[in-house]
């Protein structure tokens, strides 16, 4: 279900290095392929290049297509699957450099979007080669290309944006669990509710509501597949006035009610 092309070269765990990759994979997903990381040893990145890949990790549903980069740290269990199949790249980083790198970086976001995909594939297309060919020597030549791979994913994130829809998203991203009025989020970055979804339509190509709805459904599948909790207690803790406002959303989003959703995980 899955053809892949893969680099690999284990010297920086071997040798305590402080930051390395070591690891390229490209793969061609076909649809309905599914895979299960049950404990991985690396903070592993996933760029889809083309097609659509659904990632759980951490109790959320990331839903990514090409400029979408999410950071899988290690020891966690993640699923990926390719519903409709999917051309990605994979990469791992390691070392003890990246435990206080990654927050400064990234804060506590793992979904990471605005990636410039084809600056990333070069960056990772010339590790594999030097990962390929495993001379010591080159060594710091990875350790390099690691830390410019980082840059490469920080300094895209909003950065393009005008500073209101920067911190627009930014406040979805961080409150979509909570009751949220666009009017109010609007109000915050100074603006007013037409404004910023005439912003959001022109940079984003979406409207902040349907930002928030999507960052909602990700959540809520995530926990209607992963949890057992109560369809009600899942409605309030993401913000929805009541259990039959949060199913009807859900349904339109879906076309599937949420118990629907829960049954077939279980099947």
């Amino acid at each position: 279900m899955q053809k892949r092309k893969v680099e690999f070269w284990d010297y920086g765990r071997l040798h305590s290095m402080a930051l390395f990759l070591d690891f390229v994979m490209e793969s061609d997903c076909l649809p309905g392929w599914k895979y299960i990381h049950y404990n991985p040893n690396n903070y592993a990145f996933e760029l889809p290049l083309s097609g659509e890949l659904i990632v759980t990790s951490a109790e959320r549903n990331f839903r990514l297509t090409c400029g979408d980069v999410l950071l899988l740290p290690p020891g966690e269990y993640n699923r990926l699957e390719t519903p409709r199949g999917c051309r990605k790249l994979s990469f791992g980083l390691l070392g003890e450099l990246l435990i206080p790198t990654i927050p400064v970086l990234f804060g506590n976001r793992i979904f990471l979007r605005g990636i410039p995909a084809e600056a990333v594939c070069r960056i990772a297309r010339e590790a594999a080669q030097l990962l390929k060919r495993k001379n010591s020597a080159e060594v710091p030549k990875i350790a390099g290309l690691a830390m410019q791979m980082l840059m490469e994913l920080q300094f895209p994130q909003h950065s393009k944006l005008p500073q209101s829809v920067a911190e627009a998203v930014h406040i979805l991203e961080y409150n979509f669990r909570k009751p949220l009025r666009i009017e109010h989020v609007a109000r915050e970055v100074g603006l007013d509710r037409t404004e910023l979804e005439r912003q959001f339509r022109l940079y984003l190509g979406t409207t902040p509501r349907a930002m928030l709805t999507r960052l909602r459904m990700e959540q809520a599948n995530a926990w209607l597949c992963d949890t057992a909790m109560p369809i009600k207690e899942i409605a309030l803790k993401l913000g929805y006035s009541s259990p039959t406002a949060f199913t009807q959303e859900f349904r339109r989003q879906s076309g599937k009610a949420p118990s629907k959703i829960r049954k077939d995980s279980l099947s």
